[in-house]
């Protein structure tokens, strides 16, 4: 009797968790997974102010119920109030005059003599440099290959070598982007969210190691940008430039998966484009979505000269004590504030008119991306130490710039939508539906 009722209990026991798994299909066939589920209807119910739509998206992985988001998305009130919304005042036309106190010469955080030998003074001696250290520094064109030539691969109208002022005829800020092959298809996303934060506004793809076979894609997908800009009478530029590896030191290797090169290559991207445009340079990763309005972060930018959000924890727990000893050492900083939050590396924005940033930020910033023993010492790795991320949150913080890397100053950019599969061509769709709806066209999808 004893062993019946034992069976009895085993078959209720194992029905009962089959069909946990029945429904639990399901659930994941109506809207990707049970988390994507509940997330969709907490902001179904609270009239989609609860999150940010594309996070909700991110959860979706099939058609129905993207389309049942979109409809309770875009009600009537919704679309005419996105449409009121004006883009920040320009303050950078074309041909302006930009701030002529701004060079390294009057940062007193910057390394004196930097970069004045054949290789760095400053860094390991055992490091190897393909072309003089001098000339990689301070030579922009050694940055990229065949920096000025047309890319026979890609459509006429993407425009290389140094950005022009005609780029600037609408927007005075521009988007910097990059990626490897493993992040094309996000960065495609980022891209397009770009003309959905604002029409005019010129943007850079830098090649950080695109394979052969990927630029019918790329060109596809910039000849469908391309044709918005078009249908919306944008004045927006593309631009398009791919770094060149081959003259950096072995230790920039972005492949290298401990240190990733120290992100040094994504500092020396806005460092060329600030130097290049002096004006605002914003820096958006790829997998990165730009909101429909950037006024917030950029009015920071224009207000204190730089804007990064908070990204969790502290420069004591993600600072390795050895890059904290270099810039201490060289006084590269005024103060090491270990309790502080850390930035974005995912985001950031520089105006490279303002001084305070210029001389305290972006300048020692630089020095140290091209120098391994301060962004990436020997022994560190991703997992005690943040790289670029590590060294901007020290240099914002003894700044003292306000507004960024601390909670309650956060960013409507979606951060890290590393999308997968399905849930890339969802959130691409919706990218350019915003932008129909906020621009009265109708881009197909």
């Amino acid at each position: 009797m004893t062993s019946l009722l034992y069976r009895i209990v085993i078959c209720v026991i194992l029905f009962f968790i089959l069909g946990l798994r029945v429904v639990y299909r399901s659930l994941s066939q109506d809207a990707g997974n049970i988390h994507g589920i509940l997330l969709y209807s907490s902001i179904k119910s609270s009239g989609i102010a609860s999150a940010s739509p594309t996070e909700v998206i991110s959860t979706i992985k099939n058609r129905s119920a993207y389309d049942e988001f979109i409809a309770a998305y875009y009600t009537k009130d919704r679309v005419l109030s996105e449409r009121k919304r004006d883009t920040i005042q320009q303050r950078y036309p074309p041909h302006f005059h930009p701030n002529s106190n701004i060079s390294s010469a009057n940062s007193q955080y910057a390394l004196p003599h930097f970069a004045e030998l054949a290789y760095n003074d400053y860094d390991y001696p055992n490091i190897t440099y393909p072309i003089p250290f001098s000339r990689l520094y301070s030579d922009e064109r050694s940055h990229y290959e065949n920096f000025s030539l047309p890319v026979p691969y890609l459509p006429s109208f993407v425009r290389t070598g140094v950005i022009q002022e005609d780029s600037f005829d609408g927007c005075d800020y521009l988007v910097v982007t990059g990626c490897s092959s493993n992040h094309l298809v996000v960065t495609i996303n980022m891209m397009l969210s770009v003309v959905l934060t604002n029409r005019d506004a010129s943007f850079v793809l830098v090649d950080f190691g695109l394979k052969d076979s990927d630029y019918a894609y790329l060109a596809s997908e910039l000849r469908f940008i391309h044709s918005i800009h078009n249908a919306l009478n944008s004045s927006a530029d593309v631009y398009y430039r791919r770094f060149a590896f081959s003259n950096f030191p072995e230790w920039w290797d972005i492949s290298d998966k401990k240190i990733r090169g120290g992100y040094s290559w994504k500092v020396a991207a806005i460092y060329d484009l600030l130097l290049e445009t002096k004006r605002i340079v914003v820096w958006s990763d790829g997998g990165n979505i730009l909101p429909r309005n950037m006024g917030t972060e950029l009015q920071h930018a224009y207000d204190f000269g730089a804007f990064s959000p908070a990204s969790g924890d502290t420069i004591q727990k993600w600072v390795h004590g050895s890059s904290q000893s270099f810039l201490h050492h060289n006084k590269m900083v005024r103060r090491i504030m270990r309790g502080k939050g850390m930035c974005n590396g995912a985001f950031i924005a520089f105006d490279y008119n303002n001084e305070n940033v210029m001389n305290n930020v972006v300048f020692p910033f630089v020095q140290c991306a091209y120098t391994r023993k301060c962004i990436s010492p020997l022994k560190t790795s991703r997992k005690n130490h943040r790289q670029d991320q590590a060294i901007l949150s020290v240099l914002m913080h003894s700044a003292k710039v306000e507004k960024s890397c601390i909670g309650g100053h956060d960013t409507d950019v979606l951060i890290h939508n590393d999308c997968k599969g399905v849930s890339c061509g969802l959130l691409r769709e919706f990218v350019v539906t915003s932008i129909n709806q906020k621009y009265r066209v109708s881009i197909p999808l």
